[in-house]
């Protein structure tokens, strides 16, 4: 006498069945969901649980744990993974907060010399206090499992970003008397500047230039030897120079640019320090600058880029390539 299976059918409706059948098509969704769908549906059209597991090349206690989760809970709770499934996690929520507080200090208030954190120098420090800080956890864990707790919490003690520290405290007002000039800018451009005013001179600087002097003449490049201009690898240091450069955004859109050392350009800051941006009567100019950057009315002279400094006179032979 044959064998007659005792479960009970599987009763789909037209919904859930078109559900299924599109469920176990898809290429997008998780292997585990599509492989239920399949075994729901040959169970729906009378395979045995033998024949669905031959056809989908796996085992028979799966296709039973699938199909009692149908009929239990339902078509689609039984797609679902059953909550609890798995290893259990063994690091606490708290000792994960207290490796995240510790890669929010800097190693240096811990002793070390090092100023930022990597993951083998912060496992390597929880490991040692982990048992003392109430998490004994934490005694084999990995550099591994450090970059997935600071990945979870986007914290990337490793690098540095610079910010502007707020320290004026009055920046506020120089800000709309530099944006109060702007906007008088642009509406002279759209209806014509005053009669009694002459230039409107934008001014920036670029300090910490370096000057560096060559200790002997470029070579030129030379087809099919060497494709770039030769520079000998010794120079000679002249110090740091700083560009003051403006220009008349208002009228000629001439521009005038001054070079000078660095006390130089400090003394002249002192005595513009304070100057906010006037228009007074020819011959006169309304002077204005960046938000961040002084304003340098009194230093005009001819351009000149001090960004290397090549010496015209060196006593040196030609450099030699190799």
């Amino acid at each position: 006498m044959p064998f007659v299976s005792q479960r009970p059918k599987l009763k789909l409706t037209e919904e859930e069945r078109a559900w299924l059948q599109r469920l176990s098509r898809s290429r997008s969704e998780a292997a585990g969901r599509v492989q239920r769908a399949k075994i729901l549906l040959r169970y729906h059209s009378g395979d045995t649980v033998s024949a669905i597991a031959a056809a989908l090349r796996t085992n028979r206690p799966r296709v039973e744990r699938s199909i009692a989760k149908a009929l239990e809970l339902g078509v689609r709770s039984a797609l679902q993974d059953l909550p609890g499934r798995g290893r259990r996690p063994t690091l606490s929520p708290e000792a994960r907060a207290w490796v995240v507080a510790l890669a929010c200090q800097k190693p240096q208030e811990l002793g070390y010399a090092q100023e930022l954190w990597t993951t083998r120098l912060l496992a390597k420090h929880v490991r040692k206090q982990g048992v003392a800080a109430g998490h004994p956890s934490l005694q084999r864990l990995a550099r591994g499992t450090v970059s997935k707790i600071l990945r979870a919490n986007a914290v990337q003690p490793h690098k540095i970003r610079y910010y502007l520290e707020q320290r004026d405290p009055v920046f506020e007002n120089k800000m709309k008397q530099v944006l109060h000039v702007y906007k008088q800018v642009e509406i002279w451009h759209k209806v014509g500047a005053p009669s009694e005013l002459t230039a409107v001179l934008s001014f920036d600087e670029k300090p910490r230039i370096q000057a560096l002097e060559n200790t002997a003449p470029d070579l030129p490049p030379v087809p099919g030897e060497h494709a770039a201009v030769g520079r000998d690898q010794e120079y000679i240091r002249h110090g740091t120079l700083s560009l003051l450069a403006g220009i008349d955004i208002c009228g000629t859109e001439r521009s005038w640019a001054w070079c000078g050392t660095a006390t130089a350009v400090r003394s002249s800051s002192n005595s513009c320090a304070g100057r906010t941006p006037i228009t007074r009567r020819r011959p006169a100019f309304a002077w204005f600058s960046t938000i961040t950057r002084r304003i340098f009315p009194e230093r005009r002279g001819p351009f000149w880029p001090p960004y290397r400094i090549v010496s015209s006179s060196s006593s040196r032979p030609p450099m030699v390539r190799g």
